[in-house]
């Protein structure tokens, strides 16, 4: 139930003075997501252009809120719900996602796989499992991207149309495998972002290297797996400047600053400098 005050604090929206605006505005904003809907109320009974974009830009700061509160509770909760993160990161772009409705997705997906995987596979027939439910039963494709473009990064894109860059790609196989404890993990090589299959599920970063890696495996390209002289000849064909530890699987947190970076260059380079504004705020919060 919205109070006569607060009625009162939304109409002044009709005013045209700035000065008026930001007055009222941390107000109205205060309420949260519970005033949204009689916003879009008000909204679609107002033929004024200055309540839509004004009613608009409430409603993005009041998501872009929760979003801050979000990341603030992952990181206070121990950083463990990974797809949450993720998509909550997705929502820098794509306010209106379906948050619930996207995890019962990653959900379905997940236990298809999981009903088809068994102890008395190989690690190569398991990860041949996942590409299939992934690639040939929900049918995921990749985006090769000719230009400055952020959709693409988010994995919300994955789950909602079925395509995906190499980082949402990589970011969902990756989480995927390991919420069904398959040890893959990040490698964060230079122009392509891979996956290892690793021989254990107790990583320890001070002392990961190669040697730990049973095969790669690249989601971009249908999950497709390969070993280390393939990497070695990807480097020496494209003159690649790689240190050694480029070359060893990643923790999450590293893979995550790699992946912010590329979006807010990718966002810039479109000119869309807000949202990279608030992918830099949210970037703050996650990688403290």
């Amino acid at each position: 139930m919205i109070n006569k005050d607060l009625e009162a604090q939304v109409k002044l929206l009709e005013d045209p003075d700035l000065q008026i605006y930001r007055m009222v505005k941390p107000t109205i904003v205060n309420q949260g997501s519970e005033i949204i809907p009689y916003l879009e109320t008000v909204w679609g009974n107002s033929l004024l252009p200055i309540v839509h974009s004004r009613i608009e830009d409430i409603i993005h700061t009041i998501n872009f809120t929760q979003v801050l509160l979000h990341a603030e509770k992952w990181v206070d909760t121990g950083r463990k719900d990974w797809l949450s993160i993720l998509l909550t990161i997705s929502k820098v772009y794509f306010q209106a996602i379906d948050e619930s409705l996207l995890k019962s997705q990653f959900e379905q997906i997940k236990r298809e796989i999981w009903l088809e995987l068994n102890d008395n596979l190989t690690a190569f027939e398991k990860i041949q499992i996942v590409n299939y439910i992934i690639y040939k039963k929900h049918k995921i494709k990749r985006i090769n991207q000719t230009k400055p473009d952020g959709k693409p990064f988010f994995v919300s894109e994955v789950l909602t149309h079925k395509k995906g860059n190499d980082y949402s790609l990589g970011l969902f196989y990756k989480v995927l495998c390991q919420s069904l404890d398959l040890p893959v993990y990040g490698i964060d090589l230079p122009g392509n972002f891979i996956l290892a299959y690793l021989n254990t599920n107790h990583v320890n970063w001070a002392n990961q290297n190669a040697e730990d890696v049973l095969f790669y495996i690249n989601p971009f390209n249908n999950g497709a797996v390969f070993g280390h002289q393939e990497i070695e000849q990807y480097i020496e064909k494209n003159k690649l400047k790689v240190t050694e530890n480029q070359l060893n699987p990643t923790s999450n947190i590293m893979i995550l600053k790699s992946y912010f970076s590329l979006i807010q260059e990718n966002l810039k380079s479109n000119n869309e400098f807000e949202k990279a504004d608030e992918l830099e705020q949210l970037m703050k919060i996650i990688l403290l």
